[in-house]
This record gives C-alpha cells, structure tokens and sequence, in this order.
C-alpha cells in the first residue's frame, strides 16, 4: 500500500508551519504523525503543543464541538526548531470513540 504524499491538515502563523502528516490506528491508541517548520527568521521555542478533536461545523454553534485529547506520549518532541529547519515527531492519543463509550 503506497502512502499519499503530503499532509493530512496544515496550519499556518507567523512563519511557523504546523502538519498532520499521518494519522494511524493501533488497537486502542492513534499516532499522530507531525512536522513542525519555522520559517519565522528566528529559532522558536515550544512551551507545549495540545491536540483537539474537532466535530460539527464551527460556523454553526449548535453543532460545533471541541474536545481537548489527553497525550499518552511523546516521541522525538523537540524543544526548540531552529530557523529554515523542520522536525517531525509522534504524538500518542487514546482513540476518541472508546472515550466516549467509556462514558456511557
């Protein structure tokens, strides 16, 4: 099976480029392939980084919700990105639809 090329979601601000490269599941867990770029012109220090799943259309209140995801583990998280540099990393999060059943 061949990987698609490119990112799943980008965001960018102030020359900081933030990419969903991957996202994958693994019994209970889904891995969350990331790559950071800095093209700020300065080094850019990372104090932390949340993960948020996202339902509903933002445009339409009602239905819009945010949930914040509680990170199992990091790996390779870097500290600081240094200017014109990228790092990838792997968040570990606990799949949001066991969270929800749990709860009922």
């Amino acid at each position: 099976m061949k990987a698609k090329k490119g990112a799943v979601s980008t965001r960018r601000k102030k020359g900081l480029v933030l990419s969903l490269l991957n996202m994958r599941y693994h019994e209970e867990d889904v891995y969350l392939v990331l790559e950071i770029k800095n093209k700020s012109g300065i080094d850019f220090k990372i104090d932390y980084l949340d993960v948020y799943c996202v339902n509903g259309n933002n445009r339409r209140k009602a239905s819009y919700q945010r949930l914040k995801q509680e990170v199992l583990y990091k790996y390779q998280m870097p500290n600081i990105i240094v200017d014109k540099h990228s790092e990838r990393f792997v968040y570990v999060c606990q799949n949001l639809y066991l969270e929800i059943m749990k709860d009922l």
